[in-house]
């Protein structure tokens, strides 16, 4: 094979690996976060993460309650927990809503 055919085709290969590399990443959204087991087995939790909007109700409680809270509130599927403030929230949610917040736990109902 000719220097320029075998140029060719070892760019090729790495452009191939390098798609599924982005493949594999986009098909795990959650890879940003370490999702824990949480309140009993009921709520999954990440550190360093919120979901933002779709407020249900404000309340002032420690960061282990916040999760446990959602779990015993009708109508609460994920929270994000900040500064003392447990944000229950509402609505359909996916792992991969989760946005990076330095800080903050955020976490859906299992």
């Amino acid at each position: 094979m000719a220097p320029s055919a075998r140029s060719f085709v070892g760019v090729l290969r790495l452009m191939v690996a390098v798609a599924v590399a982005v493949v594999a990443v986009m098909a795990c959204p959650t890879s940003a976060f370490r999702w824990e087991i949480g309140s009993g087995g009921r709520v999954y939790y990440a550190l360093d993460c919120d979901f933002n909007g779709n407020d249900l109700v404000r309340s002032l409680t420690r960061g282990e309650d916040c999760g446990g809270l959602c779990a015993s509130t009708s109508g609460c599927t994920h929270f994000t927990w900040n500064l003392g403030n447990c944000f229950l929230k509402k609505g359909g949610i996916r792992f991969s809503d989760a946005t990076y917040y330095k800080g903050a736990v955020c976490g859906k109902r299992r």
